[in-house]
């Protein structure tokens, strides 16, 4: 299965529990609002009003965090996958970056945007 336009086909990451750079916890049961997820397949992106097709912000195997009402379950060769847009995307973990254990920390990329903390540093 290709994904069309701004279409990706992710799977959901098991985790315990994930820390941004600041140190705020985002726990996976307890917000519910976030999910992350690997990328599996990334479509061509949208058509711009140009004619020119946007350039996707993720590429397969990166590994992202997303809205988690946006997720569109589906079965694929008996593996439970989900589709979502990308601009449901809400972050992008960098490489190197781990997802699991309360000590862990995670750095973001922010696609075409900045997200300021209370103190106003980026998060």
């Amino acid at each position: 299965m290709k994904p069309v336009n701004d279409y990706l086909i992710v799977t959901k990451m098991p985790i315990e529990e994930v820390r941004t750079k600041a140190g705020i916890l985002l726990p996976e049961k307890a917000s519910g609002m976030f999910v992350p997820v690997k990328v599996h397949a990334v479509g061509p992106g949208d058509w711009l009003p140009s004619g020119a097709r946007a350039t996707p912000p993720v590429k397969v195997g990166d590994r992202a965090l997303v809205k988690a009402h946006s997720l569109l379950p589906c079965v694929l060769r008996g593996e439970d996958v989900m589709i979502l847009m990308q601009q449901d995307i809400v972050a992008i973990f960098e490489e190197g970056d781990s997802i699991s254990g309360p000590d862990k920390q995670v750095k973001l990329r922010i696609p075409d945007k900045s997200i300021l903390g209370p103190d106003n540093k980026e998060l």
